[in-house]
């Protein structure tokens, strides 16, 4: 009968460990999702001002562009000239002290730029005149 009881203890406990063991494992299985939810929303989040961003920045890069999209060398700015292909900080500030431009081949002539960059960004520029009083 000892045994018996003693068996039986050691069962009951076996089944408390094991029960006890599936609780705190569901415990972590929740705090898990919990955690994967906080995730997921702060993504979000971080998407939605990045969108945010994204538009109002767009919004103001296309007042220096003409109605073809060309980026006005004559009036945009450090970093709307730094999204050419090519163009950096050192470049964009050399357009920039160089202004104002009769005609785009102007930064090649006066030696702004070379020509290889020119040619590669000549079809996303234009040199835009100020109208005449």
């Amino acid at each position: 009968m000892r045994k018996l009881t003693a068996l039986y203890g050691v069962l009951l406990l076996a089944v408390l460990v094991i029960s006890g063991a599936a609780q705190n494992t569901n415990t972590i299985s929740a705090n898990s999702s919990s955690a994967n939810q906080s995730r997921t929303d702060s993504r979000r989040n971080t998407n939605a001002r990045n969108t945010s961003f994204n538009t109002s920045s767009q919004a103001n890069s296309n007042s220096n562009k003409s109605s073809g999209g060309l980026i006005d060398i004559n009036a945009a700015s450090k970093e709307q000239l730094m999204t050419l292909q090519g163009i950096g900080d050192a470049y964009a500030d050399k357009i920039i002290q160089g202004r104002p431009y009769k005609m785009k081949s102007d930064l090649v002539k006066r030696g702004i730029i070379p020509q290889s960059l020119y040619n590669s960004i000549s079809s996303k520029i234009i040199a835009h005149q100020p109208k005449s009083k």
